[in-house]
């Protein structure tokens, strides 16, 4: 008998709660609509690959964002069309859908954002060699400009942490270009400074 008290006061109280549910101010249901912010892209996991020879990257689409300034962690964003674009062998990419045939991957530039794009399967490496002598590396925050391979020849200047060009390689050592607020400069930065390593979390627009 005890069990099935128990059991109907379980029943009124689901009943109970349907109603309080159903019953709910469709005002404040709007408000808690506009209050939970609407996003238009998703979050993917991207792996750091290189092209193997020359390719194109097709379909290609980028995006723009501007910060709200009362609101630190809101963020309009709004995705575009690009002209497609043409990937020399070596290029580092990273793959965030990888496909029997094609693959979508997102294109590392100095200034960011990069560019999204469609290439290949069959033309990307995953091979760790072949990553480290790709086009692009990710500068660290400390890292700093030498005018040549050589610790004694500290220009001072902080490269500030992004993508650089690499123009040359020597052992421990790579020539890399980048835009500063002095303008273009091709210096040599320690080997320790840079990583070839792109793969991450990265944002892509939704279906």
């Amino acid at each position: 008998m005890s069990k099935k008290i128990l059991l109907i006061t379980l029943i009124l109280c689901l009943a109970l709660a349907l109603c309080a549910c159903g019953s709910q101010d469709p005002a404040a249901s709007a408000a808690q609509a506009e209050e939970e912010p609407s996003v238009n892209y998703q979050v993917l996991q991207g792996t750091t690959g290189v092209t193997t020879a020359e390719t194109t990257a097709t379909s290609c689409f980028s995006f723009s964002y501007m910060e709200d300034p009362e609101d630190s962690t809101s963020t309009d964003l709004t995705w575009f069309d690009c002209a497609d674009q043409s990937l020399p062998q070596g290029t580092i990419v990273v793959v965030l859908n990888a496909g029997e045939t094609e693959c979508q991957v997102y294109i590392p530039r100095e200034e960011f954002p990069g560019v999204y794009g469609t290439i290949p399967s069959s033309l990307v490496s995953y091979d760790q060699e072949l990553i480290f002598s790709g086009s692009v590396a990710m500068a660290s925050d400390d890292a700093v400009f030498y005018s040549a391979p050589d610790y004694n020849t500290s220009t001072g200047q902080q490269v500030g942490a992004g993508v650089v060009w690499i123009e040359e390689r020597q052992e421990g050592w790579y020539r890399c270009s980048k835009e500063t607020d002095a303008g273009s400069v091709s210096l040599w930065i320690p080997s320790e400074c840079l990583s070839f390593d792109f793969s991450g979390e990265y944002i892509y627009p939704l279906s």
